[in-house]
């Protein structure tokens, strides 16, 4: 069997517990304006592109739970904060030639080959440049706690 269990203000009645409470027509008054104002105030929020967690929810099913990431905890949020600063910090030590070369090999996922084309060098030489690269970040990165490549 179905339980009522309305509480607040619903089509000109209130409601606690799901019994209907006698309201005086003044304070119904108060209550139907401020039921209007609220939906003013949501279909603007709307327009505006902006939405409620209130709006994905039902009662089995909270949406804020759905995108709450419970394998996290503080604790691992700082420490991979903390590495990708250092990360961070490490990479801007590499000149521009070197980030190029890392940003197309990283990024744009580019062979040997085609970054040879690009450049305007010969492969070997950039298979040179790859390998001295590689040697100078795994020693810039052996310097961050526990970080391997």
């Amino acid at each position: 069997m179905y339980k009522d269990t309305r509480n607040g203000y619903y089509q000109g009645k209130y409601y606690i517990d799901g019994k209907e409470i006698e309201l005086s027509d003044e304070i119904k008054e108060v209550f139907e304006e401020a039921r209007k104002e609220e939906d003013k105030l949501l279909r603007r929020d709307r327009r505006a592109g902006l939405f409620r967690f209130d709006d994905y929810s039902t009662s089995e099913y909270r949406f804020i739970d759905s995108i709450a990431d419970n394998e996290q905890n503080v604790e691992n949020m700082i420490l991979t904060n903390e590495k990708n600063f250092e990360i961070k910090k490490t990479l801007s030590s590499l000149d521009e030639e070197e980030l190029v070369l890392l940003k197309l090999f990283v990024e744009k996922e580019l062979t040997e080959r085609e970054i040879s084309k690009i450049i305007g060098v010969s492969h070997s030489t950039i298979n040179y440049r790859k390998q001295k690269l590689k040697d100078k970040l795994r020693k810039l990165l052996s310097k961050l706690r526990n970080f391997t490549i």
